[in-house]
């Protein structure tokens, strides 16, 4: 009687402190998930027919959990009164990544912004015009070509 094995290792992909590689912009922008889950199958020995077994129990590690996040403190931005961008910084990296594709352009505004200024980022972008009510510290609205993007990190 033959016993199958599964070991299920689960590797999250953190960003380092800079900007991301392009392999990673890459594959976040076509939308490709961000984590790696790497199956392992392995027949195990087969014991003697009277013995009986229990299958050994699925492994999960994660590696996210031994990172720690870091966040830009708002004290330490230079942040201005613009009411559609308080930060310069922000505007200059959404112009950097927006570009005719409103998929990839979110998504890589998101992962420069999480990378330059840590926490976690919602980006929102469309043609024209879109309304919208947040409760942020960090936050630009941005429009290259008909694309309008507006970016701010959760509290």
């Amino acid at each position: 009687m033959g016993i199958l094995h599964m070991t299920k290792i689960c590797i999250y992909q953190r960003f380092p402190k800079n900007v991301p590689s392009v392999e990673y912009q890459e594959a976040a922008a076509a939308g490709q998930p961000n984590e790696e889950v790497i199956e392992e199958q392995d027949n195990a020995l087969e014991k003697s027919e009277n013995a009986l077994s229990t299958p050994s129990p699925v492994v999960s590690t994660t590696l996210a959990d031994a990172v720690e996040e870091r966040v830009v403190d708002i004290a330490t931005l230079n942040l201005t009164d613009d009411p559609l961008c308080n930060s310069e910084d922000l505007r200059k990296l959404m112009l950097d990544n927006i570009d005719e594709n409103l998929n990839s352009s979110k998504r890589l505004i998101q992962l420069a912004a999480e990378a330059q200024f840590g926490g976690r980022f919602d980006v929102i972008c469309a043609n024209g015009d879109f309304s919208y009510v947040t409760n942020t510290e960090l936050f630009c609205q941005e429009t290259k070509g008909d694309i309008s993007c507006y970016t701010y990190r959760q509290l």
